[in-house]
């Protein structure tokens, strides 16, 4: 089990493309995780790298 899920915290996982500007989303995210500190663990991966568990959530890329 990941460091991340043994926490028993709600999770928001932010799958990106390396390919594409993900500062917007991760200054997003970062605020999300200030917020919600110790109450909720965000985080994001690289959606190619980390496919398979998208596709276990039956989460695709998408391109905006």
């Amino acid at each position: 089990m990941s460091r991340y899920a043994a926490t028993g915290l709600p999770m928001l996982l932010g799958f990106v493309s390396r390919a594409q500007d993900n500062g917007p989303l991760r200054r997003s995210l970062s605020a999300v995780a200030a917020r919600y500190h110790g109450k909720m663990v965000v985080a994001w991966c690289d959606g190619e790298q980390h496919k398979a568990r998208m596709l276990s959530l039956y989460l695709t890329l998408t391109q905006p």
